[in-house]
């Protein structure tokens, strides 16, 4: 593969996330589609406790919001689902010594009419990110942290 990227569901959240690390935890609060509810598990039993996207996520927010689609860096994909999706996405890259770059997005609840993202906007927030990491190189170095 040249590059991967994968996406999962944030319902309630108000823009489209960016997701920064993945974490080495399982912690569900909710069982998944199979029942499945594990506490305190690693994703990867040998696996280092965290591990960072390798897509230019800053250059990405940046060309983001210039295009007016709210967006966020974000510093946890979670602990149900979309971190193992994103943390095991990365451990088998490092593992295969594979130098693709790779990550995960979250985007809002699309189905719902009163999502602040559209479809439409969703889509070329994908594009520009996919387009950012396709220009290579190192990302920006501009803080992009929260305070919450």
């Amino acid at each position: 593969p040249c590059r991967r990227l994968a996406l999962g569901l944030a319902a309630g959240t108000e823009a489209v996330r960016l997701e920064r690390v993945g974490v080495n935890l399982r912690d569900a609060r909710i069982p998944d589609n199979d029942g499945a509810q594990p506490a305190d598990e690693p994703v990867v039993a040998s696996g280092e406790g965290a591990l960072f996207s390798t897509l230019r996520l800053k250059a990405a927010l940046a060309r983001i919001r210039e295009a007016g689609i709210p967006v966020h860096l974000s510093l946890s994909a979670g602990s149900f689902v979309c971190n193992d999706v994103l943390y095991a996405l990365l451990h088998d890259l490092s593992a295969r010594g594979l130098d693709v770059p790779g990550g995960f997005v979250h985007v809002p609840d699309l189905r719902d009419p009163q999502s602040p993202v559209s479809l439409a906007q969703a889509v070329e927030a994908v594009e520009l990110l996919l387009a950012e990491t396709l220009r290579g190189g190192a990302d920006s170095s501009v803080p992009g942290g929260a305070l919450h």
